[in-house]
């Protein structure tokens, strides 16, 4: 089918990211929440840094930062062992989840996005040597990542790779998103 221009669009916005803190999964309650609100509570996994998560339902939630851990409704539990540095992590079911990062090698700076397809975690061939900051999985076979450091990076997934699709000149790309019409923005450095 065809893609409609909306959806082929991210549009870059002039937006800051300051205070873009919401992807850190642990969270203290606030002092005295009013009784109709419910108090975020703690839930310690005992790691030291989770970046992004992901919650498909109560008992199938995953986070990504140190490592990829899941919570199965008892408890966090780290899912793969020497993993790249993920930054960002998104689902369209329980066999269908995404989480992208960085890799570091001898000096040598890779975007990574891996799949879990219900068993395990795999790479997936991914076109660009800087470090990936956020995805947004429209469905199976449609995706959007954006990263870059000095200059924006945008991949699209076409259900087999990331590609890269031509971005605006300007500096890297640290969070995107879309409404259900296709249409995306994304936000970055600089004020982009």
């Amino acid at each position: 089918s065809q893609m409609s221009p909306a959806i082929r669009t991210i549009i870059a916005c002039c937006l800051a990211l300051a205070g873009f803190a919401a992807g850190h999964l642990v969270a203290a309650a606030q002092a005295d929440p009013p009784a109709d609100e419910k108090a975020w509570t703690l839930v310690a996994g005992g790691f030291d840094r989770l970046d992004d998560v992901t919650a498909l339902a109560a008992d199938d939630i995953w986070a990504v930062g140190d490592g990829l851990v899941h919570f199965d409704g008892d408890e966090w539990r780290q899912t793969a062992g020497d993993t790249p540095q993920f930054t960002a992590v998104d689902a369209v079911s329980h066999d269908a989840v995404w989480a992208a990062g960085t890799q570091e090698s001898y000096c040598i700076v890779q975007g990574v996005v891996y799949r879990f397809d219900g068993q395990s975690w795999l790479p997936e061939p991914v076109e660009t040597h800087e470090s990936i900051y956020d995805l947004k999985m429209l469905d199976r076979t449609e995706g959007w990542a954006v990263g870059g450091e000095r200059q924006a990076v945008i991949l699209r997934y076409d259900g087999e790779s990331w590609q890269p699709v031509a971005a605006p000149e300007i500096a890297g790309l640290r969070a995107v998103d879309f409404f259900e019409d296709g249409t995306g923005y994304a936000v970055g450095l600089g004020g982009s």
